[in-house]
């Protein structure tokens, strides 16, 4: 057995660097096992996402909205 303080880990932090987890070996190599899986998990939900078009959908009824709000800023030039 490893001393006290004295053992490897993965580190994985956000992009603050601020540590989130730590790994150890075997959940590392479990997770990269895991990968293909989660892709496929992550591909099937960005489908769903598509077919709903939830986008599409935000930007219709964000462009209505703006439609009947006057911007003080549409027509004027910037760097002039």
């Amino acid at each position: 057995d490893a001393e006290p303080g004295r053992e490897t880990v993965l580190c994985a932090t956000d992009f603050r660097q601020r540590p989130m987890l730590y790994m150890q070996p075997e959940e590392w190599a479990e997770f990269l096992r895991l990968i293909p899986q989660l892709r496929e998990q992550l591909s099937q939900c960005q489908a769903e996402i598509e077919e709903q078009d939830e986008q599409g959908a935000a930007m219709r009824e964000y462009w209505l909205r703006r439609q009947y709000i006057v911007d003080k800023h549409e027509s004027k030039r910037v760097g002039r």
